[in-house]
């Protein structure tokens, strides 16, 4: 599963888009999952202002691009232990349980898992290099 900011980023704009999509099913929108390039750069947008500046420390200093001294950073930092990122995931796991408690429309609704580790996406550094 992706940790740190991409993981972040994508359990904000998750969370963003079962909102819109449960404002629309409580508005009666005929289809509620639809939205267009504005809207989906919009919540990006919304998204990436809600990833915390100590998730972003914490996964620099993980991947070693931030060059601590071993004095200042007694342990190295935990993903777990990130709140910002703690509370993204929890928050769009309270609004998919409300969209498949409320919505009678959604043909399916995703798990949180799913959303943020999706099969195929996660590209590894021996990708990259």
């Amino acid at each position: 599963m992706d940790t740190g900011i991409i993981h972040a980023f994508k359990a904000h704009y998750q969370h963003l888009y079962v909102l819109g999509v449960l404002d629309c099913d409580e508005e009666g929108v005929e289809n509620i999952c639809q939205i267009d390039q504005l809207e989906e750069m919009n919540l990006a947008t919304q998204a990436w202002a809600y990833v915390t500046s100590k998730t972003i420390e914490n996964y620099w200093q993980h991947e070693n691009i931030l060059n601590y001294s071993k004095k200042s950073i007694p342990i190295e930092p935990s993903f777990n232990d990130d709140t910002g990122l703690t509370k993204a995931v929890a928050d769009l796991q309270n609004a998919l349980e409300k969209l498949s408690i409320g919505t009678t429309t959604a043909k399916s609704v995703h798990t949180v898992e799913e959303l943020l580790d999706i099969a195929g996406e996660n590209v590894t550094k021996a990708e990259w290099c």
